[in-house]
């Protein structure tokens, strides 16, 4: 076996590049957005008047603009535009936009977008037709090491859900080796453009040391994500697929740097440290407890309330330095909380989410209070959990359990090792204040920032 060449070099640098382009290609699938969704509606020759045209219109919260010719665009989206300008209440609308259908647009009478005065513009509902758009920007095309782009703030739950499916169905046989990080930047749509730009330019988290972001991971994992991924792939086939059940590519691929056991082969890192006294080794043919270096694949956000927010993102060893975001970014296997928080607080559950604000506002506040004192921070919140989130219940533990299924990331994806609300208790104290600190993040991705509950 000889070390990489260019030629390989050459292969990774063209897949990731394949890997973006295809993302670029299928984003609207990545983001979940039906085809009604990304149609605008347009008024042609609405305004005759030279000094009304090139301005900014509103009516009843939504968002107008009148080109140089005179046409009138519906800035605001579509399904936000349905239940304000419908004639009456209409089912089956999503079949009558894909059909060009308007007769269930009412007329509109545009104000001034910034005084709120009627300016003698009336939109007729006989004058209006359906224009197709992208509903997101590509900031720069994609390359092989990075690709920004800006979608609606709604869809960012999907498209990171969509793009991890397709990351894993590509690069399966390398999990842990070609790290992806996701940076997400939310700010309100009437905000300067340059301060997310600039702040997009500091998340996507340049890397100088490897080192600094590598982690001991046990080969269980990446072998469960692994088979996780081929299971999903047989099952959405119509066939199984035969490549993977014959061949057993993983074998030749599942080679991971290991500190705890000497293989065949001992490679080199970087010229100046020579050897680096790692060995590679194929954790199918070793224990499950084996100890594996591996890249984590990352996520990290922000919401941008005001201009000085992007002076948060800093990174020192792989994390954010500033105090209460030290856990950012987040390894996908934490991220996954973020997905048990919302569907724990859902927003159709309005006591729930009343509680789930006084429970933050404790955090916050003992969190400052008792900064010295972790021990009786985890007492104290323990009981707050139960006693605020009301956990107690008939069936003994059950609700706990569910409960600590957001606080806690379990060690493994098998079902030997399910979180129980008596893992909490046994965490070290200060791994109890950074899932408190992940809480908070969690509370101000779907909350704060989301506006989902």
């Amino acid at each position: 076996r000889k070390n990489p060449s260019p030629a390989r070099f050459r292969r990774i640098w063209e897949t990731t590049q394949g890997f973006f382009d295809e993302c670029n290609k299928e984003l609207k699938d990545l983001l979940g957005i039906k085809d009604w969704r990304c149609k605008r509606l347009v008024w042609h020759n609405a305004i005759d008047k030279q000094e009304q045209m090139n301005r900014e219109y509103s009516y009843k919260g939504l968002d107008f603009w009148a080109n140089k010719r005179g046409d009138v665009y519906l800035i605001s989206s579509i399904e936000q535009a349905i239940p304000i300008i419908a004639k009456e209440k209409i089912e089956e609308m999503e079949n009558k936009i894909n059909v060009g259908n308007t007769d269930w647009i009412d007329d509109i009478s545009l104000q001034d977008y910034y005084t709120g005065q009627n300016v003698g513009i009336k939109l007729n509902s006989m004058n209006v037709a359906y224009k197709s758009y992208l509903p997101y920007i590509s900031i720069i095309n994609p390359t092989p090491v990075s690709w920004q782009f800006i979608v609606p703030a709604q869809y960012i739950p999907d498209c990171i859900a969509n793009i991890q499916n397709k990351y894993y169905k590509e690069f399966k046989y390398v999990v842990g080796k070609l790290p992806l990080h996701i940076g997400v930047i939310i700010q309100d749509y009437r905000k300067p453009l340059y301060m997310g730009i600039k702040a997009l330019r500091k998340i996507r988290r340049d890397i100088n040391d490897w080192s600094n972001i590598q982690i001991k991971e046990k080969a269980a994992t990446i072998e469960q994500i692994q088979k996780k991924v081929l299971q999903h792939e047989s099952n959405s086939e119509k066939n199984p697929i035969v490549y993977e059940e014959t061949e057993n590519p993983t074998k030749y691929y599942s080679l991971y740097p290991t500190t705890d056991e000497k293989g065949k082969y001992q490679f080199y890192i970087s010229p100046e440290d020579k050897k680096s006294k790692l060995y590679e080794v194929n954790f199918n043919s070793s224990s499950c407890d084996a100890d594996i270096i591996i890249y984590p694949n990352t996520i990290d956000f922000e919401f941008m309330n005001v201009n000085s927010r992007r002076n948060d993102i800093y990174y020192s060893d792989g994390k954010r330095v500033i105090e209460g975001k030290i856990n950012r970014p987040y390894t996908w296997e934490e991220w996954k909380l973020f997905n048990n928080f919302a569907e724990y607080f859902n927003d159709k559950d309005k006591d729930k989410i009343i509680k789930l604000h006084q429970i933050i506002n404790v955090i916050y506040s003992k969190l400052n209070d008792w900064r010295d004192s972790e021990g009786s921070i985890r007492d104290f919140m323990l009981s707050a959990f139960i006693n605020i989130l009301d956990l107690k219940d008939n069936k003994g533990s059950k609700e706990k359990d569910r409960f600590a299924k957001v606080l806690l990331v379990p060690k493994y994806e098998d079902g030997e090792n399910v979180i129980k609300w008596e893992d909490i208790k046994d965490i070290p104290q200060h791994e109890f204040k950074r899932s408190l600190l992940r809480f908070v993040d969690m509370y101000e991705f779907w909350h704060t920032a989301l506006k989902r509950m």
